[in-house]
């Protein structure tokens, strides 16, 4: 059976073959084995390297993917770092595991005060609780009582102006927040992302084509949200 979430993800990558094979095929179990293989020699915390899908097995209409060192699959290509992915899914995996402190390590430098103040002053309630309402949102767009996510796929908006990501930024922390960044920040790089979890014994598509800009800084990538 196919899983339900595919003709999305299928749209979603512009592919237009059908399905033709039921998840216990042998293609499928030769993806399952490659992917065990490659969990038992991924102890080192690096990504995996590049798996290539059967060209008959469902995996083959996502794409080549690589497996992260949590055994989530990331869909991405060599364009975008591999600690850049990581990041992604570091931020995300702490709405699903409700864990704020991990969250604030994803934020800019600084971000969490300014936010802090924001909220404070126009919402009478802080960050924590901000990151708590958007765990609750996530949480209710999977349908369920609880999710795991198991893909991520993202690349390029192509899109060379990142001023206007910052415009909400700027009112509301009364500052030209987007120069600032530009300024302190070695690189902007501004994705579109997919997040696809298990919820119910079943994978969905949890969030679908939503712009993220990171800023690297010394190596490393931060986020705003």
């Amino acid at each position: 059976m196919v899983k339900k979430y595919f003709s999305a993800l299928i749209a979603l990558i512009c592919m237009c073959t059908s399905f033709g094979c039921s998840k216990n095929s042998k293609e499928d179990s030769a993806v399952s084995n490659q992917e065990e293989t490659v969990s038992q020699n991924n102890g080192n915390n690096e990504i995996s390297e590049l798996i290539v899908p059967d060209e008959n097995s469902e995996e083959y209409q996502l794409g080549s993917y690589r497996i992260s060192p949590s055994g989530i699959k990331l869909y991405y290509d060599e364009s975008i770092p591999d600690d850049l992915m990581l990041t992604l899914e570091k931020y995300f995996t702490s709405f699903e595991t409700r864990d704020f402190s991990t969250y604030k390590t994803c934020l800019y430098d600084g971000y969490s005060d300014l936010m802090e103040e924001y909220l404070q002053k126009d919402f009478e309630y802080g960050l924590e609780n901000s990151f708590n309402l958007q765990c609750d949102n996530l949480l209710g767009m999977s349908g369920a009582d609880e999710y795991k996510i198991t893909r991520i796929r993202a690349e390029h908006t192509e899109n060379d102006d990142l001023s206007g990501f910052f415009d909400v930024l700027n009112d509301n922390f009364g500052r030209d927040y987007y120069k600032e960044v530009s300024e302190s920040s070695d690189s902007l790089t501004d994705l579109y992302f997919s997040i696809i979890v298990q919820a119910d014994d079943e994978e969905v598509l949890l969030i679908s084509e939503f712009q993220i800009v990171f800023a690297e800084k010394d190596g490393k990538y931060y986020t705003f949200g």
